[in-house]
């Protein structure tokens, strides 16, 4: 009952002689996750403080006054190619229907020091790097939801929203900004391709042994290719996070974080994380995430967008920068009468 999200049922032999249930106060953080009934299992998880390699303390208080969204990428050390492929493209600070956007790389560290040199190196030319010290590897992604979550407290609580995602997936800032204006209560909930009670795996690499977690089914979550949560949530489900156990599947721990503090998710068929994709540019207009594509036809895509002829010249406008809503006959990226003249 409680992976349903609502409380269970009271023998009826009790009704009337038990007082009201009170919520039991969470412990205090430094007691929390040593209160485990599982130590042997995922402890590293459990007890990790997070340590900053790379630090971005300033990276929220940008140039703009506009609402912020935080674009949060999981990307891993050594995928620097697909980070550079997303600054040509989507991940790039810019003011887009009304909102900054903010790309901000979220790192692990591996064991070559080659690596760890070359993305100090990256952090240093572009400021968009966040590292912390625990290997990369997939039991360990939960670890970037926590500290992430950490680090959000204390640096970037100006975020109206956040869109959290992978670095393998083709983002329509235009679209996702429209959506946030278009949706009626938007900061009251999760936003993305929400999987509904998802089945718990007991072999495979998701495998999640009967000790650790015994009922068969996770709470909903939204899968992690891409989601939007609502800035005024950070607090709360940092908190959370102090005394929940750090679950090792990224996507059902942000389902324990959200069913803790009782954030409802929304489903929308535009995060298109899993579904069999569609090569035509109105399908990548229209949508708000594209999981599937190659990072040779993310960039494709991207120009095609803003080299429709509808589009006035590119050496006459500021890329990548719109003030408010396209017009109803041009492309969700081709808003020649809202881009800011150079």
């Amino acid at each position: 009952e409680w992976v349903k999200g609502k409380p269970p049922p009271r023998p009826s032999g009790l009704q009337g002689r038990l007082p009201p249930c009170k919520a039991a106060a969470p412990p205090h953080p430094s007691q929390a996750r040593g209160q485990l009934p599982w130590p042997g299992l995922f402890p590293y998880l459990q007890v990790y403080q997070c340590r900053e390699v790379i630090a971005q303390d300033r990276l929220c208080q940008g140039p703009s006054q506009a609402p912020l969204l935080l674009l949060a990428i999981k990307s891993h050390l050594a995928s620097g190619g697909r980070r550079a492929t997303l600054r040509r493209t989507w991940a790039q600070p810019a003011e887009v229907g009304g909102f900054w956007l903010q790309p901000l790389f979220l790192l692990g560290v591996t064991s070559s020091q080659k690596q760890v040199k070359l993305a100090v190196q990256e952090s240093h030319a572009f400021g968009d790097i966040l590292m912390w010290d625990f290997m990369e590897s997939h039991r360990n992604l939960p670890l970037k939801e926590r500290c992430f979550l950490q680090w959000a407290h204390g640096h970037c609580q100006r975020a109206a929203f956040i869109f959290k995602g992978d670095d393998d997936v083709f983002v329509n800032p235009a679209a996702l900004t429209r959506f946030l204006r278009r949706t009626p209560n938007a900061s009251h909930f999760i936003h993305g391709h929400v999987h509904y009670h998802p089945a718990v795996k007991r072999i495979g690499r998701d495998a999640i042994p009967f000790l650790l977690f015994p009922l068969a089914h996770y709470p909903h979550f939204a899968l992690e290719k891409g989601f939007l949560v609502p800035g005024a949530a950070l607090p709360a489900l940092y908190q959370a996070s102090l005394w929940l156990p750090t679950f090792p599947l990224s996507g059902a721990y942000w389902g324990f974080l959200a069913l803790a503090i009782q954030l409802p998710h929304r489903h929308s068929g535009d995060f298109r994380a899993w579904e069999k994709m569609n090569n035509h540019l109105t399908f990548y207009r229209e949508s708000l995430l594209v999981h599937g594509i190659s990072m040779e036809r993310m960039e494709e895509v991207w120009q095609e967008l803003r080299g429709s002829p509808l589009c006035p010249h590119p050496h006459q406008i500021r890329p990548f920068v719109w003030a408010h809503e396209p017009q109803a006959n041009l492309p969700a990226l081709c808003t020649p009468a809202d881009v800011q003249p150079v």
